[in-house]
């Protein structure tokens, strides 16, 4: 996400998670998450976010089955109002065939941000009211072999915010994956409602995005593995709140031009990586990633070179509880 200066900043995250299968195609997961943020900048915003989540899987025979998922999060800020956050989401799945599956889903997000109008002013949050989102989706995922699979679907999401107007865009997501005899790749295009506000250093609030991509891997020796990816992505913000809603509170403040009060941003990534497995148990991956960022609002264009490299544990086999 876009930043204001070059100083460092840390985010520190944890997670704990319960999974259990209680049947064929039956299982429900728990999980809680932490993320915390800390920022060096003295105008950064630290913050904190903790969200429980919680999922079934059932099917009820080998027809129909049906994905439940909800989660809650509060999240903590030093420079800007504390949030709540509420997400559901329900599909519903119809088995054709074995190579064809049908579903439709609906999603929502309900987000409350607590303080006073004036607290708003004093943060570099743009989004400043409450919203709800509302998600319908239907498709269908074909899968005429083992090695190929293609998922379409379409529907539309309905921006409801507090204060200014509400919105309703037609949304979908467009995906094949091939597997080869050695390597794989996935296509893919989407368009949705996106959200930047806790772990990012922006705080842009709610976004309508476009977004494709190409990634793929193969292995070049048996412990190595090549991937590498490219991709591209436009995220609208709409307007600046602090600057639609600062005459409410100071009519003296200076009229800020139409042209600045909205924001658009084109994201640009290419990179490729290298995975070393040493062990079954233990794996490198180094990465090289470039990014650049196009937008509207001249000062907030960059370029980014990130190399990063991560070292993976894992146990030999999963542990198991027995009765």
């Amino acid at each position: 996400t876009t930043v204001g200066s070059r100083l460092p900043y840390w985010i520190n995250t944890a997670s704990l998670r319960f999974d259990h299968e209680f049947g064929q195609h039956r299982s429900y997961f728990l999980e809680f998450l932490n993320i915390h943020r800390e920022d060096d900048n003295a105008l950064g915003n630290n913050s904190t976010e903790n969200t429980p989540r919680a999922g079934l899987t059932y099917w009820f025979g080998p027809d129909w089955g049906t994905e439940i998922e909800g989660a809650y999060t509060w999240g903590n800020f030093d420079n800007a109002p504390d949030i709540n956050a509420w997400f559901g989401s329900l599909r519903v799945i119809r088995r054709m065939s074995r190579q064809l599956e049908v579903y439709g889903q609906g999603r929502f997000r309900i987000v409350d941000q607590s303080g006073d109008l004036r607290d708003f002013l004093l943060t570099t949050r743009r989004t400043l009211e409450d919203w709800k989102v509302y998600d319908l989706q239907l498709g269908t995922i074909y899968s005429p072999s083992n090695n190929l699979s293609l998922e379409a679907s379409g529907g539309v999401v309905h921006y409801n915010p507090d204060l200014t107007d509400s919105r309703t865009e037609f949304t979908g997501l467009l995906e094949l994956t091939k597997t080869f005899r050695q390597g794989s790749a996935r296509i893919y295009a989407e368009r949705g409602y996106g959200e930047s506000l806790f772990i990012t250093r922006s705080d842009l609030g709610p976004s309508l995005f476009t977004e494709a991509g190409l990634s793929g891997e193969y292995p070049l020796t048996r412990t190595v593995t090549l991937n590498a990816f490219i991709s591209y992505r436009k995220d609208e913000y709409g307007d600046d709140q602090r600057v639609l809603l600062a005459g409410e509170i100071d009519p003296d403040l200076p009229l800020i031009p139409e042209e600045d009060l909205d924001r658009t941003d084109k994201n640009y990534g290419v990179g490729a990586g290298l995975t070393y497995e040493l062990r079954s148990w233990i794996s490198f991956d180094l990465l090289y990633a470039y990014r650049k960022r196009e937008s509207n609002i001249e000062i907030d264009n960059y370029d980014e070179n990130r190399a990063t490299f991560y070292v993976t544990f894992t146990t030999p086999r999963p542990y198991e509880t027995s009765r």
